[in-house]
């Protein structure tokens, strides 16, 4: 789909650049342990000027809000999906800050071999393996190991680290987060109690 952005890129106010939607759910990290994820890509013009200016359809829908673009990258640009900034949004309004909710692992989308799809009924044949827990996290107080494999989160199918994280948006600390999970031939559920994310924390997570 067609995209225009809207900024004030290096100071030049209301410059108006036009591109493609490249890709959605993009992943990148930020530098600092974390992620951005469900990203909109685009290859409409982004400087430093445009975060926070409006990606837009051609009639005027507002889809994203730009934010990052890969340095020394030519038409490599990002934005933040309009229902993640509204969530966001509403979330400070409402009690004046954003919490940042954490499971505390690290992993990768894996193919899920054909046998245990079939013996298990799975819904799909992608899951994320984890290859790392932090310690003292809530996946770890879990109970949750490198090598399982996370197939769903809540009964529903999720195939990347990103959807794991955004099914943190809108919940509180003290909620229960329920995945399903893979440990070699057993299939099985695990209750996961929701913390905020400390202040200070281990730069290998998510």
């Amino acid at each position: 789909q067609a995209v225009i952005t809207v900024g004030n890129p290096y100071g030049l106010n209301w410059t108006v650049t036009a591109g493609i939607i490249s890709a959605v759910d993009r992943s990148l990290p930020t530098g600092q342990g974390t992620h951005l994820d469900g990203l909109i890509q685009t290859d409409a013009p982004i400087n430093p000027g445009n975060s926070g200016g409006p990606l837009a359809l051609l009639n005027g829908e507002v889809v994203g809000l730009t934010t990052i673009k890969i340095e020394n990258g030519d038409g490599l640009g990002f934005a933040i999906p309009v229902h993640l900034a509204e969530a966001i949004a509403q979330q400070i309004l409402q009690e004046g800050s954003v919490r940042h909710l954490w499971l505390g692992i690290q992993g990768y989308a894996e193919v899920i071999d054909d046998n245990w799809v079939r013996t298990f009924d799975l819904p799909a044949d992608r899951g994320i393996v984890i290859t790392a827990v932090v310690p003292a996290s809530p996946a770890d107080k879990a109970g949750l190991q490198v090598f399982d494999m996370i197939i769903a989160v809540q009964g529903e199918h999720v195939d990347t680290i990103g959807d794991v994280r955004k099914r943190l948006v809108g919940l509180r600390p003290g909620d229960e987060l329920e995945l399903t999970v893979l440990r070699g031939a057993e299939l099985f559920s695990v209750p996961i109690r929701l913390e905020e994310m400390p202040a200070r924390r281990p730069t290998r997570d998510s």
